[in-house]
């Protein structure tokens, strides 16, 4: 366990927060990968919850884009009093949601987070190659970093007619038939709440044998100081 300053903290939408913070000494992990974290108050330092590494491994920095839940009363509301010059406890480095390849990222507010790290290094090695994002939100304002995943892939012919609601949930980068080509032929990773899943699937055509390797939003890892965010 590490002890770091925040450095820098603001707001990307409404809810979520994106926190800047000293990078241990001793750290080392792969975009896509998680670590437990506390915060540095009283009755709070056991309080550990899992985010994910929004910055990349060489960076001098850490960095977390997190939502928050201030009606939970947790770790996340408390997050949102926190200020420049405050301290994290970093604890463990975990996870295997990292880059296997080429194939169809799909995520759901705030489970886009492991992709934000993974998209990051692929741009800086200018292997973007042909990977697409699905990305869905409640709307528009929930959008974590609208204008850089856009940047990130050009938009496809289908992509108004793709953009529509499904119940609740808004979809961009996606081009139905592009995924439906590929999905026979490529990974699809998915990370997101259940109740938009079987959309999804919906959406990417009928056939539903399809190689998903699906992580929630929130990194499942038992621990007992960990409860709702």
């Amino acid at each position: 366990m590490e002890r770091v300053k925040i450095t820098a903290i603001e707001h990307l939408t409404h809810d979520v927060l994106k926190i800047v913070a000293e990078k241990p000494a001793t750290i080392s992990y792969q975009p896509g990968q998680a670590v437990d974290v506390s915060i540095s108050r009283q009755n709070w330092e056991q309080e550990l919850r899992a985010f994910t590494f929004t910055s990349l491994p060489d960076d001098a920095y850490i960095e977390f884009t997190i939502k928050t839940y201030p009606s939970h009363n947790g770790v996340t509301g408390q997050l949102l009093s926190l200020n420049k010059g405050d301290e994290l406890l970093i604890h463990d480095v975990f996870g295997d949601r990292t880059y296997k390849g080429e194939g169809i990222f799909i995520a759901g507010g705030a489970g886009v987070t492991p992709f934000i790290a993974i998209l990051k290094q692929l741009q800086k090695e200018n292997n973007a190659g042909n990977n697409n994002l699905i990305f869905a939100n409640k709307t528009k304002a929930d959008i974590i970093l609208e204008d850089k995943f856009r940047q990130h892939r050009p938009a496809h012919r289908g992509q108004r007619r793709a953009r529509r609601r499904v119940q609740q949930h808004s979809i961009f980068s996606f081009d139905r038939r592009d995924v439906a080509q590929r999905r026979r032929r490529s990974r699809v990773r998915r990370c997101h709440a259940e109740e938009f899943a079987h959309q999804l699937k919906r959406m990417a055509g009928r056939q539903q044998r399809v190689p998903f390797q699906r992580h929630h939003h929130c990194w499942q890892r038992h621990h007992p100081g960990r409860r709702q965010p």
